[in-house]
């Protein structure tokens, strides 16, 4: 009865974004699955975190969101975001493979709700080097993990019920926001998800390494980090770079993806300085260089131009780097309010 009703009121409240996706087939199943296991891998770290009810909303479109509805915390994931995730990776991967034949791109269009997994560019076969198989699945889960870890502190950290409460809206629904005097609150909320799943996905292989990798491809630290770099640089990549009017970027409610891909880089060298790595700086370097070797690979299964030039922008533009400590500083302005709804403690 309760899985019945939290059906209907996941359906209810994304009903404007596809409402319910629920095939019963053993592919969705196993997403699902996999998306609890890490909310329930989050809940016993922070017991203080509330019932969350996850599942998979009925659209191609690449995104992903956290809400409050009638007291119950959902997260739901768009079908197409999974395809897309796969999609990215496999075809990746398949380019590898296949260096002496031509690449096939992603099967991707762009439409007015943004980025779409569009099935009737699905070729018949891909050819597909087994050897991969193993970095196929790895990175997926990365990239999986590290989109469910980023709803999670949506919720855990109050800033589903900081929106809803002070600005009566759900997280889902900044996107058309105007009000240019919350933006910066919006952009400091996504930067303290993207914080929060970066330390999560670092922390599980600090906590597993000897266990869950050891099997894997993962053979060291910095094998570890170049993968994740490589596998986070590609995904928001895909949402595609462009001009970082500053303008312009004061004016969106997530920073620019070149944007979070730079503060993510820095999260990841802050963790391994805290952590007092021995090589850190060569694994920092380490991050950096898959970065450049995701761009270079995308450009075979897209049609971008190598624009890895923005990334660096972020850090020679005065202006930008400003901008970037604004949105961090910011976090200082807003830690008491959330103070009121998190269930865990919040960083400083």
């Amino acid at each position: 009865m309760k899985s019945t009703y939290m059906k209907e009121e996941f359906e209810i409240c994304f009903k404007s974004a596809g409402g319910l996706f629920d095939p019963q087939s053993k592919e969705v199943k196993k997403l699902v699955e996999f998306s609890n296991n890490t909310i329930e891998h989050i809940k016993s770290i922070y017991t203080k975190m509330p019932p969350i009810y996850f599942n998979l909303i009925n659209n191609n479109s690449l995104n992903a969101t956290a809400a409050i509805f009638n007291n119950n915390y959902l997260i739901g994931v768009n079908i197409g975001t999974f395809d897309i995730i796969r999609d990215l990776f496999l075809k990746n991967l398949s380019c590898k493979s296949n260096a002496l034949f031509k690449c096939t791109k992603l099967s991707l269009v762009n439409t007015k709700n943004g980025l779409e997994y569009d099935h009737s560019f699905d070729p018949d076969s891909i050819m597909f080097d087994l050897n991969y198989s193993k970095l196929l699945s790895q990175q997926t889960t990365l990239v999986g993990k590290f989109v469910i870890y980023h709803e999670i502190c949506h919720i855990l950290r109050g800033h589903v019920d900081f929106i809803k409460i002070k600005h009566n809206l759900q997280i889902h629904e900044v996107n058309t926001i105007i009000d240019t005097k919350i933006i910066n609150t919006l952009q400091t909320l996504e930067m303290d998800a993207d914080s929060f799943a970066t330390n999560r996905c670092l922390n599980d292989f600090f906590q597993n390494q000897s266990i869950d990798f050891r099997n894997g491809i993962y053979k060291d630290l910095k094998t570890f980090i170049y993968y994740f770099s490589y596998s986070i640089y590609c995904f928001f990549r895909i949402f595609g770079f462009y001009e970082l009017n500053i303008s312009c970027v004061k004016s969106y409610s997530h920073p620019p993806p070149a944007i979070r891909i730079s503060m993510i880089l820095d999260n990841i060298a802050t963790i391994l300085i805290e952590k007092n790595i021995k090589n850190k700086d060569e694994i920092i370097a380490t991050s950096m260089q898959a970065t450049r070797d995701a761009e270079n690979d995308l450009s075979k299964i897209t049609y971008f131009n190598n624009e890895f030039f923005r990334v660096q922008e972020v850090y020679a533009n005065p202006e930008l780097t400003n901008y970037l400590f604004q949105i961090v500083n910011n976090w200082k302005n807003i830690k008491g309010e959330l103070e009121k709804y998190t269930f865990s403690e919040l960083p400083n």
